[in-house]
């Protein structure tokens, strides 16, 4: 039930003095979830303990004076409405008391709930991991241990990190939308095809409840003892892994050595195009991504990407990613 609603004036050394509606849950795990990125509601809900809070919204009846909410890892940003630091994205909060305040005029309240939605995807930051070949013992840059994969995983779940795939993160890129995301999302990325993929490094993923996207180029599939079949990346697809392109023949994409006798268009309707349609027919998904290999790439091959319809394109610069970063120019 609900409690008894009682109006008081609050006064705290970093805010203003609100009118405040106070309203006590009693427990956490009986609250209901409240969505974020949802503006058309005139009211501004204010959360705080002890300390200063957060700022949350939703879209409720213009007449409702409360709100209910549960979440547990929720996201600190700065006040619209005073010039008090809130705190850290990610922390955590008891969620009881919570205190409403009832903001107006309506046309104000919106354009204060757009501004913080702004700051919300400004601050969110997503890190994209990169890996190729998992052994017991590396011998080159491009190859991991399983034991320290194990580890960096392990790591990300006790932490409370989840997984998406790159191509969720392109959809919230271009939707401008957080809330299809979990608080703490990663994405891990596995380039070539190597078949350590699967018996190494898929295990440990299926172990923590993650996921991956794994990026191809064609002419390796099912070519020798170390590369993954079509028929074992099908599998890994009906798994949940996301299948992107590497290229056909993992050239050097932007250096003129790898043209041959073709002229450069063709080359990269090729390298871009003939591995998309072939990773396409032989596993029956679309492809909405490209790795490039060695990170090289140019203009020329960017708008030829773009042409031919990828949506995310991925490099092997260093930095994480934000809601507002060019999924054209991927970081990992």
């Amino acid at each position: 039930m609900r409690q008894k609603i009682a109006t008081n004036i609050v006064k705290n050394a970093t805010l203003s003095i609100f009118i405040i509606i106070n309203l006590i849950f009693p427990l956490a795990n009986s609250i209901e979830l409240t969505p974020l990125n949802a503006f058309s509601v005139p009211y501004e809900t204010v959360i705080y303990k002890e300390k200063p809070g957060i700022i949350f919204s939703e879209s409720i009846p213009h007449d409702t004076q409360y709100l209910k909410i549960r979440d547990n890892e929720v996201m600190f940003i700065k006040s619209e409405l005073s010039d008090y630091e809130i705190g850290s994205m990610h922390n955590k909060l008891q969620l009881s008391p919570i205190q409403f305040l009832k903001s107006e005029p309506d046309d104000k309240l919106f354009m204060t709930i757009s501004r913080i939605d702004e700051i919300l995807m400004k601050n969110f930051k997503i890190t994209i991991f990169m890996y190729h070949r998992f052994v017991d013992i590396p011998r080159n840059p491009y190859e991991i241990s399983v034991h320290q994969f194990e580890e960096e995983m392990r790591y990300l779940y006790e932490n409370g990190y989840k997984t998406i795939t790159l191509g969720e993160y392109i959809d919230a890129v271009y939707n401008k939308n957080l809330t299809v995301l979990p608080a703490k999302p990663v994405i891990i990325t596995v380039d070539d095809g190597y078949r350590s993929f699967l018996t190494r490094a898929y295990p440990i993923l299926k172990k923590y409840g993650f996921t991956a996207t794994l990026f191809i180029y064609t002419n390796f599939i099912s070519n020798g003892s170390g590369a993954l079949t079509w028929e074992e990346l099908r599998e890994l697809h009906r798994e949940g892994i996301e299948i992107g392109s590497h290229s056909l023949s993992h050239p050097n994409m932007a250096n003129p050595k790898h043209r041959g006798y073709m002229n450069y268009d063709r080359f990269l309707e090729d390298e871009l195009g003939r591995s998309r349609e072939i990773i396409e027919r032989e596993i029956g998904v679309r492809v909405r991504t490209f790795a490039w290999p060695y990170g090289s790439y140019n203009q020329t091959a960017i708008k030829k990407a773009i042409e031919l319809g990828y949506e995310g394109l991925v490099t092997v610069k260093p930095g994480s990613m934000t809601i507002n970063s060019d999924p054209l120019h991927i970081r990992r």
